[in-house]
């Protein structure tokens, strides 16, 4: 029967689908703010943040509220409590963006770098895991979300790649150790994203089954 906790939830699953939205729309505009040396995306992004940033104090709330006053059981309050867990890694991404954001305007005082080909394979990649742990998150799929954290660690091999693409390319003189240098804090960044859409697959996994993925050895609900 319908009632006004499934309201609430419905709101809460609003909120949180802006969110998604918006995180991925920081981390798409640093990225092509990167590749193609282009201002405007960086600072789009970097505009962006504070949205980020009050989705997920409205979306804590809205948690917090729930939980203390409607005291959900089973599945309702492991989505509660997913939720929150799941908007902190929004945000956190959110700010990886900028700090990618905010690399490539120190890349664009000057020339530009030589091909990096790795660094955009990782990139791209990066992307296309985002879409997976949003996919994941509106679906609720279990499935998904494992899909999401196997990748993540092939992820983790190609930062190993660009950082060693970029550090061969230091060598070749001070502007080109200052700029493999800002792209080296970049791939990190993507790196971390990585990390943090893997955080948001393991909540998906908890909210859905119970499993504490994050926790080895933590028993189900």
């Amino acid at each position: 029967m319908h009632n006004e906790f499934d309201d609430e939830l419905l709101r809460l699953r609003v909120l949180m689908g802006e969110m998604t939205a918006r995180a991925g729309e920081s981390l798409e505009k640093a990225l092509r703010s990167v590749r193609e040396r282009q201002a405007a995306p960086a600072q789009e992004c970097m505009d962006n943040d504070d949205v980020v940033d009050s989705l997920e104090c409205r979306a804590e709330r809205l948690c917090l509220r729930l939980l203390a006053l409607r005291q959900p059981v089973a599945r309702d309050l492991r989505l509660l409590v997913g939720s929150m867990r799941v908007a902190s890694n929004l945000e956190r991404i959110a700010d990886e963006a900028v700090n990618i954001a905010e690399r490539s305007l120190v890349l664009l005082e000057s020339p530009a770098h030589a091909d990096t080909p790795a660094l955009w394979t990782m990139t791209g990649a990066c992307l296309e895991l985002y879409a997976a742990t949003r996919r994941a998150w509106t679906e609720g799929s279990a499935e998904l979300a494992s899909a999401v954290r196997k990748e993540n660690l092939a992820v983790h091999g190609l930062h190993v790649k660009a950082f060693r693409e970029l550090s061969a390319l230091m060598v070749a003189g001070p502007e080109a150790m200052e700029r493999s240098m800002q792209l080296s804090f970049v791939a990190y960044s993507v790196k971390r994203v990585c990390d943090r859409c893997a955080n948001v697959a393991e909540s998906v996994g908890f909210i859905v089954d119970g499993r504490d993925l994050k926790h080895a050895g933590c028993a189900g609900a």
